[in-house]
């Protein structure tokens, strides 16, 4: 092998190995947002739960009014 040829793998080792730090780099980017986005989802069914639960004491408490208003 001559030296353009040793030069020329040199930069192609350089550019692969740069190029697998970057996949490392993303790979651990991505994860991140996967859990932040299983948070957001955990985070999102508690409030829907808790939404449905106060939508449903509320119309209660609308079903009570109404009744007691047709009673007087």
């Amino acid at each position: 092998m001559n030296e353009n040829e040793k030069a020329l793998m040199e930069q192609i080792y350089e550019m692969v190995t740069e190029m697998a730090q970057d996949v490392k780099d993303m790979k651990a980017d991505v994860k991140e947002f996967r859990n932040e986005v299983t948070d957001f989802r955990t985070e999102m069914k508690g409030f829907c739960s808790e939404f449905r639960n106060n939508q449903k004491e509320i119309m209660g408490g609308i079903a009570t009014w109404q009744q007691k208003k047709k009673l007087n």
